[in-house]
């Protein structure tokens, strides 16, 4: 898509929990939606995949969703948990690396997913999954993911000079 970013973009993820070790990683972001900060509680999804509508809908609206890889396009995922009132999205790798989820044209307009979309390791996830959930549903983690303006600049200039 013409709107897609091409260079790599990154946001520091950092989730807090009650009486833990605080979790802290690069996320990568998606080709696609806004790079902002985002802040909110961690909701696991239901369906893990977000291959179809989000049935946890009162706990992801207006917290920050946990999807596991697979099962659809990332586009599709974006949609499903802006849909069901998720301010962000967090995709769960089932590898130790991240890439930047690409845009998949759904006949959708590209400029109406408006939810910060990152990408975080399947070792990072382990250390989300090992904690226990709530009895809500909810895990017990706060995330927060801010854009590394500076790492965009230092990839770009990179490239630049690679050429």
């Amino acid at each position: 898509h013409p709107q897609e970013r091409i260079a790599p973009h990154w946001s520091r993820a950092k989730f807090t929990a009650h009486g833990m070790s605080e979790v802290s990683c690069e996320a990568r972001h998606a080709t696609f939606g806004p790079l902002k900060e985002v802040q909110g509680r961690l909701v696991r999804c239901n369906p893990p995949l977000a291959n179809k509508e989000i049935t946890n809908e009162h706990q992801v609206r207006g917290n920050i969703v946990y999807i596991k890889r697979g099962g659809c396009s990332f586009t599709k995922k974006a949609r499903v948990a802006q849909k069901a009132g998720a301010v962000g999205m967090v995709v769960a790798n089932s590898d130790r690396e991240t890439f930047g989820m690409s845009y998949t044209d759904d006949g959708e307009p590209f400029d109406t997913i408006c939810i910060p979309c990152v990408m975080i390791s399947s070792d990072i996830c382990a250390k989300l999954e090992a904690c226990k959930q709530s009895p809500d549903g909810r895990a017990p983690w706060t995330c927060c993911f801010t854009p590394l303006v500076e790492r965009q600049a230092n990839v770009v200039y990179q490239e630049t000079m690679q050429a």
